[in-house]
């Protein structure tokens, strides 16, 4: 693709036993890239949370990325809360990254 022939080595860190961090630095041709994604499980539900940060040459502007947050939980008298939100730095990062 755009990004060119690159390399990423994904690191998993175990933070406890409902929890974990996952980093993975992309070195590619025309970027520099942090992607992360944290992990947690509770008594009623769950959250993850993703995200990236870029430096590339696909784009003027110096630093692109997106953060993104998704959950489920159970509520009290049968509620459930669900969420997936996603904000971005511009409309091309998720198509050029994807």
């Amino acid at each position: 693709g755009d990004l060119g022939f690159g390399v990423q080595v994904p690191y998993f860190l175990v933070l406890g036993p409902s929890r974990d961090l996952l980093l993975a630095p992309l070195v590619a041709a025309n970027t520099l890239t942090l992607e992360t994604r944290y992990r947690q499980a509770f008594l009623n539900g769950d959250l993850e949370l993703r995200g990236a940060v870029s430096r590339d040459e696909l784009r003027a502007g110096g630093v692109r990325g997106y953060a993104n947050a998704e959950g489920a939980f159970r509520l009290p008298a049968d509620f459930s809360l669900a969420f997936d939100l996603t904000v971005v730095s511009d409309d091309d990062y998720l198509d050029d990254y994807a």
